[in-house]
């Protein structure tokens, strides 16, 4: 902790009940301000001197979310449910930041005990139905997936390689004779004669 300047007093320790809870409410503060960062400081601040404020518990596995920071955010989570085991909301964001994490198994057992304290918790149902849609869209992408190729190679025989050009001899081309004399044969022989009429 940094000292104040020589012109401030330092800051009256935090041991009150009261300064607890009005620190841990300039914490939420900051958080609807988007300073995710300065509100954890202060939740810190908060269980360096409380350990067992359940909120704060809470309240850290929030901003530790929204910097992205998961595994930290699951295990302050976990704080709040050791210290409160029907926190549904814990519950509930604990299951979320699995689901995140692609931990699908642990995300629905999350959900699952959110409901199992308040059946009608609508957070938890919607995360619950969204994963569960989630799972069974992709298990069909992987049946799909598996299915077609074997199909694909069952439907489309492969092609032929190419057949190599057939060489034409030039000896066996036919001449084809030109000259006027030639036509006049052709046509001795009746053929290029109009066909003849009748009377």
């Amino acid at each position: 902790m940094q000292s104040p300047p020589d012109n401030q007093p330092a800051p009256a320790p935090v041991t009150k009940p009261e300064d607890i809870i009005a620190l841990n409410n300039h914490g939420l503060e900051l958080q609807k301000q988007k300073r995710f960062a300065e509100a954890l400081a202060v939740f810190d601040k908060v269980l360096s001197v409380a350990p067992n404020i359940v909120e704060a518990h809470y309240n850290r596995g929030n901003m530790l979310g929204a910097l992205q920071r998961f595994d930290e955010a699951i295990t302050a989570y976990s704080w709040a449910i050791a210290l409160k085991p029907d926190f549904i909301c814990a519950l509930n964001n604990r299951g979320w930041l699995l689901q995140q994490m692609k931990r699908y198994g642990e995300a629905l057992a999350n959900y699952d005990q959110a409901l199992a304290i308040k059946p009608d918790y609508a957070n938890a149902k919607a995360n619950r139905d969204a994963l569960l849609r989630e799972q069974k869209q992709a298990a069909e992408a992987r049946a799909v997936a598996a299915v077609v190729p074997a199909k694909m190679s069952e439907a489309v025989p492969p092609k032929p390689a190419p057949a190599a050009p057939k060489p034409v001899a030039i000896a066996a081309a036919k001449k084809f004779d030109t000259s006027p004399k030639a036509a006049k044969s052709s046509r001795s022989k009746g053929k290029g004669r109009p066909p003849k009429r009748g009377k």
